[in-house]
């Protein structure tokens, strides 16, 4: 089913994300990394122009896994005009290849490990060396890590909070 929204764009009616089982706790990711990575989030907000300073930041203790995806959510949060995601992917993991029918720029970077980001057919390996890579709106995109973990920060950015009904994931093959 189709729904043509007032601002031109049409919106895939599908299945909202859904969530599983906790699996793994914040201390956990703390433990693998070596270091309390809240702080590490704060700064890097501030220098993609996220004034995370106004409200506090809601880290969960356990990650939580969006159905399909191997990565594990530690915070989820609309800051200002900008919505935020930390995730950890394991070893060997990936999120599922998917884009977004809300049209928002995505901006990810490696906090910690490295990962691979592919947009489109192009992959861009994220490591804490290189800095963010911007996935366009609408693009197809997914992450996978190698024999290490990694900590991802997202960035949703320069929009007005999304709206629940508007914030879904098309699952591609």
């Amino acid at each position: 089913m189709t729904e043509k929204r007032s601002n031109g764009f049409t919106l895939d009616a599908l299945r909202p994300p859904q969530m599983e089982p906790p699996v793994v706790g914040s201390r956990d990711v703390m433990t693998i990394f070596g270091f309390d990575y809240r702080p590490l989030v704060i700064e890097r907000l501030r220098r993609h122009g996220v004034n995370a300073s106004k409200q506090e930041l809601r880290f969960l203790d356990t990650g939580l896994r969006q159905k399909g995806s191997q990565e594990l959510c530690f915070l989820e949060q609309v800051v200002g005009e900008h919505r935020v995601f930390l995730s950890y992917l394991g070893p060997n993991s990936t999120t599922t290849r998917h884009f977004h029918t809300y049209p928002v720029e995505e901006l990810y970077e490696a906090l910690a490990g490295k990962t691979f980001l592919t947009i489109c057919q192009v992959t861009h390996e994220l490591n804490t060396e290189n800095g963010a890579v911007v996935v366009p709106p609408g693009e197809p995109h997914h992450l996978k890590t190698g024999e290490n973990p990694a900590l991802i920060l997202s960035i949703m950015r320069d929009k007005l909070p999304i709206p629940p009904s508007d914030f879904k994931l098309l699952e591609l093959d």
